[in-house]
C-alpha cells in the first residue's frame, strides 16, 4: 500500500480498515495547489515575480466571481505572508516541493511532498510541511519523526542535525522542533507494526 504522509493518521488509528480511494478530481488543479506550486518561483525569483504568477495563473484557470475573487485575495496575502516568515527564518532553501518516498516495508510506502529544505543559519537543516489548519497537535503526528529520520538518512546527517516541522497557511507561522533518537526509532517501530498490521 502507498499513502500520501497527510492520511497516516487515519492509518494510523485503524490499519485493519484503512482503505486507499482514488481521488477523483473536477475542474482540474486546485487553487491551493497552483498556490504549492507557485512556492517554487518565489524561492528562485523572489516574491514579486511569483505575485504575478500567482495572480496570473489563478486569473486565467477560474472563474471571475465575488467568491473566486475573494480566495485570489487570501491566497495572495498568504503568498506575501509566507514570503515574510520564510525570510524571517534566516535560512535558505534548498529545495522546494521534495519528493518523499518512505518504505517502511514490502507492505507499506508513505509517499507525497516536503514543502521545503532548509539550510538553517546556524547550521543543520530544517524540512516542513504545509498545513492550510492551525497548528494545534503537530507534534504528536507519526509523520514527524519519521520525515526527521527520512530526510537524516536522505542527507547522510545526524539526526540531531535535522529538525522538521509546519507551515500553517491558517496562522501564517513556522513551527518546528528536533525529536530524539529514540523518538525517532519509536516511530519507526510503530510505523512497522502498522504495516505489518495491514489486511
Amino acid at each position: 500500500m502507498k499513502i500520501s504522509h497527510a492520511h497516516l493518521e487515519e492509518l494510523r488509528g485503524d490499519p485493519q480498515s484503512f482503505t486507499t480511494l482514488p481521488v477523483r478530481r473536477f475542474g482540474g488543479i486546485s487553487m491551493y495547489r497552483r498556490w504549492q506550486l507557485v512556492l517554487k518561483t518565489l524561492h528562485a525569483d523572489g516574491l514579486r515575480i511569483a505575485r504575478d504568477r500567482l495572480r496570473e495563473t489563478l486569473e486565467s484557470n477560474y472563474n471571475h466571481n465575488r467568491r473566486n475573487t475573494k480566495q485570489f485575495d487570501a491566497l495572495l496575502h498568504a503568498l506575501e505572508q509566507y514570503s515574510q516568515e520564510f525570510n524571517h527564518l534566516g535560512g535558505v532553501a534548498v529545495e522546494v516541493l521534495r519528493p518523499m518516498k518512505l518504505i517502511v516495508s514490502p507492505k507499506l510506502t508513505i509517499g507525497g511532498e516536503v514543502a521545503r529544505l532548509d539550510l538553517n543559519p546556524a547550521g543543520g537543516y530544517s524540512a516542513y510541511l504545509l498545513s492550510k489548519e492551525g497548528l494545534s497537535g503537530w507534534k504528536g503526528e507519526l509523520r514527524f519523526p519519521l520525515l526527521q529520520g527520512y530526510i537524516a538518512g536522505q542527507l547522510s546527517a545526524p539526526l540531531s542535525e535535522v529538525s522538521v516541522g509546519v507551515y500553517s497557511l491558517e496562522i501564517g507561522a513556522h513551527k518546528r522542533r528536533v525529536f530524539s533518537a529514540a523518538e525517532v526509532r519509536n516511530a519507526q517501530l510503530e510505523a512497522t507494526r502498522i504495516a505489518a498490521a495491514l489486511p
